[in-house]
């Protein structure tokens, strides 16, 4: 008959077994899944695309595999929050620093 103390001594044991066999398990390498947000073209603001267009990414992109920068400029009329492609929607190729840039809404103003 086992007496206590070998009783709590193989508990002990096991115990200590467990432990040592216990595997810590780390996260596998694959996505961070930070952007798990899936946007479509139907959910982008107003703030957010072209007031030329309508677009967020301009048509003549819209079949392209590379990675390209397309150019904003934002409209200088008073209360005006346009934003246009320059180049694509645009004359306009380049917007200097403190030079004036009106969207073809406005394109008034210029006058």
């Amino acid at each position: 008959m086992p007496t206590k103390e070998t009783v709590s001594q193989t508990r002990n044991k096991q115990l200590k077994k467990k432990q040592s066999t216990k595997q810590h398990t780390y996260p596998e390498p694959g996505p961070s899944h930070l952007n798990t947000d899936v946007e479509s073209s139907e959910d982008e603001d107003g703030d957010e695309t072209c007031c030329v267009c309508s677009r967020f990414q301009p048509k003549e992109l819209a079949n392209c595999v590379s990675l390209i920068f397309v150019k904003w400029a934002k409209c200088d009329f008073d209360n005006c929050s346009h934003w246009v492609h320059l180049q694509f929607c645009t004359a306009t190729n380049v917007v200097r620093r403190n030079d004036p840039f009106y969207c073809p809404c406005h394109n008034i103003a210029e006058e």
